[in-house]
């Protein structure tokens, strides 16, 4: 039986978001940032600290803008390869 991945999407069955990588698998480098933040704002004065932390979630904004550009982009590709493949095999 056919399933339309945009239907699927649409209805909710299917989430990209919460498809997320196994647990664990960055946990090490989440850990290893985490340790070095924190030893990084225990040498800085509190008004340094608060211009770190908005430095640090103006990155994260950034990245995370980013990483939907990425999805879009790939997403487009992807939709026009399978447009080409679809053109190709009505030949």
């Amino acid at each position: 039986m056919y399933y339309s991945i945009i239907d699927t999407l649409y209805s909710g069955e299917l989430a990209p978001w919460e498809l997320m990588p196994p647990p664990g698998k960055y946990k090490k480098s989440v850990q290893e940032f985490d340790a070095m933040s924190e030893n990084f704002t225990q040498t800085l004065s509190q008004k340094q600290q608060e211009e770190f932390e908005a430095i640090m979630e103006k990155f994260s904004d950034l990245w995370g803008n980013k990483n939907k550009d990425m999805f879009y982009t790939g997403f487009c590709m992807g939709s026009r390869v399978m447009m080409e493949v679809m053109q190709f095999e009505e030949r």
